[in-house]
């Protein structure tokens, strides 16, 4: 019992800057451990990446579990993609509301759905501008 409480428990690990499960952070030192290159734009070749030791990692991780809950700031980073996958996760919703409500308002149903949908790309399109600080985009003519 006291292994599921532990692997629902959540942490602040500061690495990341994000809130995790100790499942998490196992499957994240699984993936840093891929080793591989990238293209130096300077140099024009290809440089060898570096990944932190995984032991270290692995005791980074034990340690933070091992101690009291602790509490950490989210980034404006984490928090927008926080809100984006949040959103996200309601588009089945947002898109039936939308619909019924175009509907209510004396549009066909298929063109409805069709207007939902797109009116959902366009919220969407509007919380990744604004967590960007992307300007609006120009209409077309």
């Amino acid at each position: 019992m006291a292994a599921v409480e532990e692997q629902e428990q959540v942490r602040f690990w500061d690495r990341v800057g994000m809130y995790v499960t100790r499942d998490f952070a196992e499957q994240w030192i699984e993936r840093i451990g891929a080793t591989g290159q990238v293209l130096d734009g300077d140099l024009e070749e290809f440089t060898q990446v570096s990944t932190p030791d995984t032991n270290l990692i692995r005791k980074e991780i034990d340690d933070l579990f091992t101690n009291d809950q602790n509490q950490g700031e989210l980034s404006p980073e984490n928090v927008a993609i926080v809100a984006s996958l949040n959103f996200e996760s309601k588009r089945k919703t947002f898109i039936l509301e939308t619909k019924e409500r175009l509907v209510a308002d004396g549009m066909e149903s298929d063109e409805a759905l069709i207007e939902a949908k797109e009116e959902y790309t366009k919220a969407k399109d509007l919380i990744v501008r604004e967590a960007l600080g992307l300007p609006e985009p120009e209409e077309e003519e």
